[in-house]
C-alpha cells in the first residue's frame, strides 16, 4: 500500500474514533454525588445531588433553588420554559453542569425531578 493511501486511512479512522468519544462522553450519565463532592468538582463538569430543597426565588425565565444534604447546600439555577411543580422542603434530584458565578459554584440544571 501507498504511503498517501496509508496516511487517509489513519486519519479518516481518527477523526471517526474522536467523534464517537465525543458523542459517548455526551450522553453519559452523571453519577449521584453528595452537595459536598459536587462543590468540589471541576467547573463544567455533570453531576447528579439528591437532597432538600430550602427555598425557591422565581425570577422571570428561571428559578434559583437552593437544595442541601448532611453534607452542605449548594445554589441550582433552573432556565425554565415550562411551569415546574416544586415546593419547599421536597426531596429533589437534580442534575446539571457546575458553573461558578460571583466566586461561588452552583448547578446549571438540565433536569430536576421530586422524589
Amino acid at each position: 500500500m501507498q504511503e498517501s493511501t496509508l496516511f487517509k486511512i489513519s486519519l479518516t479512522l481518527s477523526i471517526i474514533g474522536i467523534l464517537v468519544l465525543l458523542f459517548v462522553s455526551e450522553k453519559k450519565d452523571a453519577d449521584l454525588v453528595t452537595i459536598e463532592e459536587a462543590l468540589n468538582s471541576s467547573i463544567g463538569q455533570k453531576v447528579k445531588i439528591k437532597g432538600q430543597l430550602t427555598t425557591i426565588i422565581n425570577s422571570p425565565g428561571f428559578l434559583i433553588l437552593n437544595i442541601k444534604d448532611n453534607t452542605g447546600e449548594i445554589k441550582a439555577i433552573a432556565f425554565i420554559e415550562e411551569e415546574i411543580r416544586i415546593f419547599p422542603n421536597s426531596t429533589v434530584k437534580v442534575e446539571g453542569q457546575i458553573k461558578e458565578y460571583k466566586n461561588e459554584k452552583e448547578i446549571e440544571v438540565s433536569s430536576i425531578t421530586t422524589l
